[in-house]
C-alpha cells in the first residue's frame, strides 16, 4: 500500500504543477491578446499618419510646381526687362558724345554723382558695376543681378 500511496502523491504533485503551469500560460496568453489589440491600434494609427503624410506631400508637390511656374514667369519678365535695360544703355552710350575740347586736350571732370563710363557692351554691363553713371543705375543693376542669381 505504501507504493500505491507514493504513486498517488507523485500524481497529485504532477497535477498541481500542471495546473500552475496552465495558469501561468493562461496569464501569458491573455497578455499576448491585449498586446495584440494594442499593436493593431498602433498599426491603424500608423496607417492613418502615413495616409496624412502622403496627402500633405502631394499638396506640397502641387504648391512647389505652382510656385516654380510663377518663378519661371517672373524670371522671364526680369530677363526681358534686363534685355530692355541693356538695349537702352547701349543706345544711350551710342548717343553720348564727349565734352568738346577747349584749348587743351583734357576733358572737364564730371560731377561727383556721375561716374565715367568704361565699356557699355552687354558683357561689360553684366560684369562691371563701374560701367554705370549714377547710383540709381548701380542699384538697379544689383537688383537685376540678385533676381538673376536666385
Amino acid at each position: 500500500m505504501e507504493m500505491n500511496m507514493f504513486l498517488n502523491l507523485v500524481i497529485i504533485v504532477l497535477l498541481i504543477v500542471a495546473l500552475i503551469y496552465a495558469m501561468i500560460l493562461n496569464h501569458r496568453l491573455s497578455l499576448f491578446r491585449e498586446s495584440k489589440k494594442e499593436i493593431l491600434k498602433a498599426v491603424q494609427s500608423f496607417h492613418e499618419v502615413t495616409r496624412n503624410a502622403e496627402t500633405t506631400l502631394s499638396q506640397i508637390k502641387q504648391s512647389t510646381q505652382t510656385i516654380s511656374e510663377q518663378l519661371k514667369t517672373e524670371m522671364n519678365k526680369a530677363n526681358l526687362l534686363r534685355d530692355d535695360l541693356v538695349l537702352l544703355m547701349e543706345k544711350n552710350a551710342a548717343h553720348t558724345r564727349p565734352f568738346p575740347a577747349k584749348e587743351s586736350t583734357t576733358y572737364p571732370q564730371p560731377p561727383a554723382f556721375v561716374r565715367p563710363r568704361k565699356d557699355t557692351s552687354v558683357h561689360s554691363f553684366e560684369k562691371n558695376l563701374d560701367a554705370y553713371q549714377s547710383e540709381a543705375e548701380r542699384e538697379l543693376f544689383e537688383a537685376l543681378q540678385r533676381l538673376k542669381g536666385s
